[in-house]
């Protein structure tokens, strides 16, 4: 479909393809750098307007080009300036779906009719072309990926994975839409915006008009003004408070007490003396903690505080009062997610119980998610909710800070942490300076007699949190960090604590831990291992006892009907359990392929084995796709001598068939067979199932 301006065309993926148009990527663009979360949220995007607004397209973004001429080729070339990621990965999914469509699906035909071969080379980057054309002619079987580009071989993986669990979500959903459904609006309603840059252009002035435009406001700022707009003008410290509030929650990766805008006294007040309570209990006690409190004698409008960068920043930097903060290390800590998807787990928290429905974790609806729930509202009504969110915000930032994982970067390692601000004042513990740092959450003394034992829960609860985050990886849909985030805000005890207290009492960590538990378990049990899943916000909120309960379990432990990545990960966890401090080295991380131990397809033809047990839960683990897609063919012996040479462990359920290998001498139908039994028993106690 072309535009009237004849450097414009918004085409569909299939009129992409179709086309005799050919597209090569210029040597001096970086490499296909894009990941996991890129190529989820892309897919992932897609399945929600399809549910959504199916009768309308959805236009993914924008693709600059410049068309050239080239008498090697018979077709249309252009080469791309700017959205040579997207494309690549749009090649690549294609790519996928050659190989993963079954003819069943009412989209093959239309896909077969219309994807010959991917439309995109690469300027001086042979195996990047190479690689392109072997996921093309063979997909993953036996393909020669010598000297590859791991990251697109990487990515057809990847993509394969999504699409599977799209795939799955469709089977689950009670809805007249379908996976081939979806599949049609991928390539027919999803537009992509090609611009031609006009011909003769400087392209090097072009580059660099690109990289001065002037930054849009982001939705979070627009949030933030609409929310200010509601207080009165005759509330201008309240105005000037809740600006200093949004502005260090919305510091996602630090923690919220160590943000400037607070003065040493306001902290005091606001965190008590060692930083670590919440003491406020309504906004109104919130705000008067802000009485006196001011850093200046700065007056500021309301157009100021939202549109004047130079003016609020000399409110939140200009006086610097608290020397400690220069030990402040912005890059130290990394959030598991960013500010605006922060703030709709804030709303989601915040409203009532039969309104959580309505609130969407994806920050496309950060708006609407607001507008809808204010649309109603009396001026006084908006006024007061404005108040109450404010403080309902920096409350569950605070929680999120103390009782949620972060990735830790220091001393040239990083690693997930569960800590908190601890501040020490001149003199304690024969200190010359008042400082602060950072300490575990679930902290004892080192001499207490509980130290072992809350060691121990406090390491637990930290890999339950990071086996929810690395089954989740994308900073949107994290139901489980819903959940929660909303166990905290109701858990959290205002108890005062004695000025000698050396740890937080807001959160006690059996019950925590125990909470975390029975979130893993009820998301096994009512979700991914169910016959009839439910839906998240129903088994996070809702008395689930009366509901059906891991119907044929069994069926969803098999390769093709695993739903989630936790089923994965929480057998991690299952083994990780029995032998806390064998397996004390073991940290989760970020892994989406499935690994038949057992090849589907070994090297060697006399080695393959005919059998639906290779399917089987017990000749599967989850590795990272790099490590698949170089390993996916290698005999199991082979496997363990790569690993026995190497640092890199996949996850304990693999490490545990590697010992049953080095046991038994070998892996075959017996041993699978017996993983899987042993397997079936641990689920079957933890989930407490017939």
């Amino acid at each position: 479909m072309s535009n009237n301006n004849e450097l414009i065309d918004f085409l569909s993926l299939r009129e992409l393809f179709l086309s005799d148009d050919r597209y090569f990527i210029p040597v001096y663009q970086r490499n296909y750098e894009w990941q996991e979360r890129h190529i989820s949220q892309l897919l992932n995007d897609v399945r929600d307007y399809y549910l959504e607004e199916a009768d309308k397209n959805y236009y993914i973004g924008t693709l600059i080009v410049n068309r050239t001429k080239n008498s090697e080729y018979t077709y249309n070339t252009f080469e791309t300036i700017d959205g040579q990621q997207r494309l690549t990965t749009f090649n690549i999914i294609a790519c996928a779906l050659k190989f993963s469509l079954e003819n069943e699906n009412l989209f093959c035909k239309e896909f077969n009719s219309f994807f010959k071969q991917p439309i995109l080379k690469f300027e001086s980057r042979i195996f990047a072309d190479k690689t392109l054309n072997q996921l093309h002619q063979f997909g993953r079987i036996n393909p020669d990926f010598s000297n590859a580009n791991t990251k697109m071989s990487e990515g057809f993986e990847i993509v394969k994975d999504i699409l599977k669990s799209i795939e799955d979500d469709f089977k689950t959903r009670q809805t007249d839409r379908s996976f081939s459904g979806y599949l049609h609006y991928l390539f027919n309603s999803v537009i992509l915006t090609r611009v031609q840059v006009p011909q003769g252009i400087d392209l090097n002035h072009y580059f660099e008009i690109m990289n001065t435009r002037g930054e849009q406001l982001e939705k979070h700022e627009v949030l933030k003004s609409r929310l200010l707009s509601y207080l009165s003008s005759d509330e201008p410290a309240i105005r000037e408070a809740f600006n200093k509030i949004w502005e260090a929650c919305s510091d996602i990766h630090n923690y919220v007490q160590t943000h400037p805008n607070f003065s040493t006294d306001l902290r005091n007040k606001i965190f008590g003396k060692k930083w670590f309570s919440f003491r406020p209990k309504n906004y109104q006690s919130l705000f008067l903690n802000f009485k006196g409190n001011n850093n200046t004698e700065i007056v500021i409008s309301f157009n100021d505080l939202v549109h004047d960068k130079s003016k609020t920043s000399s409110i939140n930097y200009e006086t610097k009062q608290n020397q400690e903060l220069d030990e402040r290390d912005n890059d130290r800590f990394h959030s598991i997610i960013n500010f605006e998807n922060f703030l709709l787990h804030a709303l989601k928290t915040y409203v009532a119980d039969d309104l959580i429905k309505n609130i969407s974790l994806d920050d496309k609806r950060l708006l609407t998610n607001f507008e809808s729930y204010t649309k109603d509202m009396s001026i006084e009504e908006k006024n007061r909710f404005s108040k109450k969110f404010i403080f309902h915000l920096l409350k569950l930032r605070f929680l999120f800070d103390q009782y949620v994982l972060k990735r830790e970067y220091a001393n040239n390692k990083d690693h997930w942490c569960l800590k908190m601000v601890r501040y020490y004042m001149k003199g304690e513990n024969g200190r010359t300076n008042a400082s602060f740092n950072y300490v575990n959450t679930f902290n004892e003394r080192r001499f207490s007699t509980l130290h072992n034992i809350r060691r121990s829960l406090h390491d637990e609860t930290l890999i339950l949190l990071s086996m929810f985050h690395v089954s989740n990886p994308t900073v949107i849909y994290k139901n489980w960090l819903f959940a929660v985030l909303n166990y905290l805000n109701e858990a959290y005890s205002y108890e005062p604590l004695s000025e000698e207290a050396d740890k937080p009492n807001g959160i006690e960590l059996t019950d925590y831990r125990d909470f975390l538990r029975d979130t893993a378990t009820h998301f096994l049990g009512y979700r991914y291992l169910n016959e009839q899943p439910y839906e998240y916000d129903d088994i996070i909120i809702f008395d689930m006892d009366d509901c059906a309960y891991a119907t044929n379990w069994k069926n969803y432990l098999r390769y093709g009907n695993i739903r989630n990545n936790l089923v994965f990960n929480y057998i991690d966890y299952l083994f990780w359990l029995e032998q806390p401090t064998k397996r004390k080295d073991f940290e989760f991380s970020f892994r989406s392929s499935v690994e038949h131990f057992y090849p589907q397809n070994p090297m060697s033809d006399k080695n393959k084995i005919v059998d639906k047990v290779l399917d089987s839960i017990g000749n599967l683990c989850l590795i990272s796709a790099s490590k698949n897609s170089s390993l996916s063919n290698y005999m199991p012996k082979a496997k363990a001598d790569h690993y026995k040479d190497s640092n890199s462990k996949e996850s304990i359920k693999q490490l545990v068939m590697l010992e049953i290998l080095t046991t038994e001498e070998e892996w075959n139908k017996s041993q699978i067979k017996d993983h899987e039994k042993e397997i079936f028993e641990k689920i079957r106690i933890a989930l407490n199932c017939i």
